[in-house]
């Protein structure tokens, strides 16, 4: 299997800036490539990039379209190219700030692809200092209120702050408040300039299965136990949590695993509902099919909307009453799946 690092972000945030240093720490006896994908006819980060080529090192460029969209075919194709041709080791796609780059997950997730790739972590590179100035409420036209943004964010597993040396010194406090409200909230953050990021990133595990997906429960519960499990051969992770006033239980399943949207949020409404059910929030983000689906509840309301997350399924609740049937729950969740 070959490591596969995504690289996305908007126009001018570091991306090319971030590869050429993740480059230049290369070991010696490794083989990489790069795919660099650029929205116009010219390649010039594929053309910065090759500066730092050595014969251990293999530049592709797809130029002239999205590779999330228009291009995705001539990403199969070089893909397919340059694992033959060059046997790489680690390969990094940079996708064009201009795209959605979910599809780039979806494409490497195909059969096609499965016993090839292994994509081991997606970087989401984010000028510090579009913080600056903003503001939730009084910014709604701002960079970060957009969907692409959003997008972006949502399908990271790091998050890279590049140039904090343009940073505010509130710009940090601001970045918090708008990723405490990002699920799955974040478990990697690293802080940059000029894109200078220790090769280590790459190496850490992201996205630790034992913790909750929650930022408004107590960060350490008196009691986490495991009940792991597996359907239709595929591991599942059971989570438990409980403190002297409520307790939150959740599942998380693999990517692959499709999720019919009409039972699902039948069944989070039935328990919003349910008297005795003491619903404090749910909260999930899971596969339906061709889209993928974030789900909120809270205050017997139910919010459902579409998401770029593409790591795996996640769904978990929140409730203050302790004796409630988490084995009824699993049963009519797994009826949900396709």
């Amino acid at each position: 299997m070959i490591d596969t690092h995504l690289v996305i972000g908007r126009l001018g945030c570091g991306k090319t800036s971030l590869i050429r240093h993740l480059l230049s720490q290369k070991p010696a006896d490794e083989k990489w490539s790069i795919v660099v994908n650029e929205f116009g006819q010219i390649g010039i980060d594929a053309a910065l990039l090759s500066s730092s080529v050595s014969d251990k090192i293999q530049i592709t460029e797809i130029a002239g379209g999205c590779i999330c969209c228009a291009a995705q075919s001539q990403l199969r194709v070089q893909l397919t190219a340059l694992i033959r041709r060059f046997r790489p080791q680690r390969i990094f796609i940079e996708a064009t700030g201009l795209g959605h780059p979910a599809g780039i997950v979806d494409l490497l997730r195909q059969p096609y692809f499965k016993d090839i790739i292994h994509l081991h972590s997606v970087i989401s590179v984010i000028d510090l200092s579009l913080f600056n100035h903003w503001d939730e409420q009084a910014n709604q036209k701002s960079a970060i209120n957009t969907p692409l943004f959003l997008q972006q964010v949502q399908l990271a597993d790091i998050i890279v702050f590049n140039k904090q040396d343009l940073a505010s010194a509130s710009a940090k406090q601001r970045s918090d408040n708008f990723f405490a409200t990002i699920y799955p909230p974040k478990q990697q953050f690293e802080f940059a300039q000029h894109g200078e990021v220790s090769l280590e990133l790459l190496l850490q595990h992201t996205r630790p299965a034992n913790i909750s997906l929650f930022r408004d429960i107590k960060q350490t519960p008196v009691e986490i136990t495991p009940l792991d499990f597996s359907f239709r051969g595929l591991p599942i992770k059971h989570s438990f949590s409980t403190d002297d006033e409520m307790i939150s239980f959740g599942f998380i399943l693999p990517a692959e695993l499709s999720f019919n949207r009409i039972p699902l949020a039948a069944l989070f409404q039935q328990i919003i509902f349910q008297v005795d059910s003491d619903l404090i929030r749910i909260k999930a983000v899971v596969n339906t099919g061709k889209f993928w689906h974030a789900y909120n509840a809270i205050n017997q309301q139910l919010d459902i909307e579409e998401s770029s997350y593409r790591r795996d399924n996640r769904i978990e609740l929140i409730t203050s009453n302790k004796e409630i049937n988490q084995q009824q729950f699993k049963e009519n969740l797994l009826a949900c799946i396709r």
